[in-house]
């Protein structure tokens, strides 16, 4: 081959290689140890390792610079020894026996040269293992380099086999062998070259398409990741919102827990001041935490001076010095002594003096791991204490009292039952007296009679006066003895008593008295309806004949007017029903109102209300009386008088 067209064929090499080198990187390994493999002879498998190579450029990604710089350098230098390379071959193909230094110097280099370029390549394919580029894609390159190295070891034995040739002389087919071989090589050479510039442009495209696909990539990801970002920063936005809002509504209800809180200890505080007891929180250590205002009044401290002090300023010796012992055995064993029990015990004031006391201690419920809390009430029993002491002296009064009263009521006894016999008798001695002087005092009146009518001729005026007053008074005792017996026997009767019609008792004794009434022309009447109650309807019966004959004889009103009524308890404001009789008549004065009552005791003359013994109404209380009840008047002189009884005990 002419030196010039080697010459020509290098520089447009050279152009060709300095374009690719721009596109690819350590794929160019590859194709090396391809061209490498042609020029050793096995064709077909380097050509087929090309194809697929060349496939596979617009794939690959490049190396950094440094290695392109240091590969396009190496191969520089192999494609100018390989054209010297080139020329001795020439050489020796046309038969010269002996050579000239620089063809063999020129053989010598390229030797060199493969070894240089042997080495470049175990670094470019060290560098090329430990990138991060796409296993198969490495993988694949890596096995090219392989190829190479194999291609390599059969070159370097060619070339070392004409390299001594060229030394010891060449024979015919040894030329003819050297000059096929340096023909195979520049036509390799050239192919090769061929298809590197084919592949160069392939990998333009290759690399054109990839730098498009790169960018749609790019914007894709971009709108990815803005879309992302975007749809992140609305997440972030919502979850902080979210958060936010939540965040306030946790604070909200911090605030409306904190403000129930102090509400509450406020409260608290206030109920705790308010109380009469002293109360007082103590703390594990015996120290006081908190105190009433109560202790200001009981103890004379202030709550704040209180609180940091040992509780045992509250308490004399030697409970003082015990105290916190108390405490310390409680912690320790849980055994209740003095925890959750009423005690009384001795308390002391600010100014040393001690008093009686009522303490109530109990431990607090707290959270686990806080400090112990007890809670004590003390309650100021003193004036407990002086009333419990005098009610012991009462007592042992009563007791004394209680045994002088049973000596008092044995002799109560005796003296009622002598009472009771003297009763008896006073009744049968009134019996006998009343029955025994009605006879005499009846003889009395009729000789008194007797001397007026027979011998009323024969005693002078003055003489019959005193007869007509002898039986005056005769007729008057006997009416009083009369009046006695009526008396006994309302005391001395049998009380039989029943269920009675009040009404029909009221309407038999008006009835009785008609006669007097309509001499009087007076009108009694029924105001209200009268009960039926349980007593003794002769007795009661003589109750209102007594009490009407009273209102209609004490009367000076030309119309007399009688009212029988009842008052129910709850006008009365008594519990039982309350009987009226209501008169205008007279009238009575206070002083007089018990004195009536007393027996034959009259507030008028004879002459001016007729004659009268003055019992009835001691009669009527007799009766009232027997059957548990009570009497009394309400009266205004000169308008009338009322008068109330009962026919029962109010209990």
């Amino acid at each position: 081959m002419p030196a010039e067209s080697v010459e020509a064929t290098a520089a447009r090499r050279s152009e060709s290689l300095a374009a690719l080198q721009r596109r690819i990187g350590l794929p160019l390994l590859a194709l090396v140890a391809v061209l490498v493999g042609l020029a050793a002879g096995d064709s077909v498998h380097a050509l087929l390792q090309m194809r697929s190579l060349v496939s596979e450029l617009g794939r690959v990604a490049t190396l950094d610079g440094a290695a392109q710089a240091s590969l396009r350098g190496v191969f520089r230098s192999q494609l100018e020894r390989h054209a010297a390379l080139e020329r001795a071959i020439a050489e020796v193909s046309s038969g010269a026996q002996t050579h000239d230094a620089s063809a063999v110097v020129a053989m010598a280099r390229f030797s060199e040269t493969g070894e240089e370029l042997a080495s470049s390549l175990r670094a470019a394919r060290e560098r090329l293992a430990r990138s991060g580029w796409g296993e198969p894609e490495k993988a694949r390159t890596l096995q090219a380099l392989s190829a190479f190295d194999a291609a390599r070891a059969a070159l370097d034995e060619a070339a070392e086999r004409h390299f001594r040739a060229a030394q010891e002389g060449c024979d015919a087919a040894c030329a003819a062998e050297g000059a096929r071989l340096g023909a195979l090589a520049g036509n390799l050479d050239l192919r090769a070259w061929e298809v590197l510039e084919g592949a160069a442009l392939a990998i333009d495209r290759a690399s054109e398409l990839a730098q498009v696909r790169e960018e749609n990539l790019l914007r894709q990801s971009l709108l990815v990741s803005g879309a992302a970002i975007l749809g992140g920063l609305l997440v972030s936005a919502l979850l902080l919102r979210s958060i936010f809002g939540t965040l306030g509504r946790e604070i909200g209800r911090r605030e409306q827990t904190e403000t129930a809180l102090r509400r509450s200890e406020s409260r608290l505080r206030a109920t705790l001041d308010a109380s009469i007891d002293p109360i007082v929180t103590v703390g594990a250590d015996g120290v006081i935490r908190s105190a009433s205002r109560a202790f200001s009044r009981v103890f004379g401290w202030e709550p704040a001076d209180l609180v940091g002090r040992n509780v045992g300023v509250l308490m004399p010796e030697p409970v003082r010095s015990r105290h916190d012992g108390y405490l310390r055995r409680h912690l320790a064993t849980g055994v209740r002594n003095v925890i959750g029990r009423l005690r009384e015990v001795e308390a002391e004031r600010r100014d040393g003096a001690t008093f009686p006391c009522e303490l109530w201690v109990n431990e607090v419920d707290v959270a686990l791991g806080e400090e112990p809390i007890f809670c004590g009430v003390l309650r100021d029993i003193t004036e407990r204490k002086r009333g419990e002491l005098r009610l012991q002296q009462y007592a042992n009064h009563l007791e004394v009292a209680n045994l002088e009263l049973a000596d008092s009521s044995k002799a109560l006894q005796e003296v009622n039952a002598r009472l009771r016999r003297s009763n008896e008798d006073l009744d049968a001695f009134a019996a006998v007296a009343s029955h025994d002087l009605k006879e005499p005092l009846r003889g009395i009146h009729n000789y008194a009679r007797f001397l007026i009518e027979d011998y009323g001729d024969a005693i002078d005026a003055e003489g019959r006066s005193r007869l007509d007053t002898l039986a005056r008074l005769a007729v008057r005792l006997s009416a009083m003895i009369d009046a006695l017996l009526e008396f006994s026997r309302v005391g001395r009767t049998e009380l039989d008593v029943s269920k009675t019609d009040l009404g029909a008792v009221v309407g038999e004794v008006v009835e009785s008295l008609r006669v007097m009434i309509a001499e009087r022309k007076a009108e009694v009447r029924v105001e209200t309806p009268l009960p039926v109650v349980v007593c003794s309807a002769p007795l009661v019966a003589e109750v209102f004949r007594n009490l009407i004959e009273n209102a209609l004889k004490y009367n000076d009103r030309p119309d007399p007017r009688v009212e029988i009524g009842v008052l129910p308890p709850e006008c009365s404001g008594r519990s039982v029903p309350v009987l009226t009789v209501r008169d205008n008549g007279i009238g009575i004065r206070e002083r007089h109102f018990e004195a009536i009552f007393r027996l034959f005791k009259r507030l008028n003359g004879r002459d001016q209300f007729g004659s009268g013994t003055g019992i009835g109404l001691t009669i009527v209380k007799k009766i009232v009386e027997r059957h548990g009840g009570s009497v009394w008047v309400e009266s205004t002189l000169g308008e009338g008088s009322t008068f109330h009884f009962t026919l029962c005990r109010e209990d």
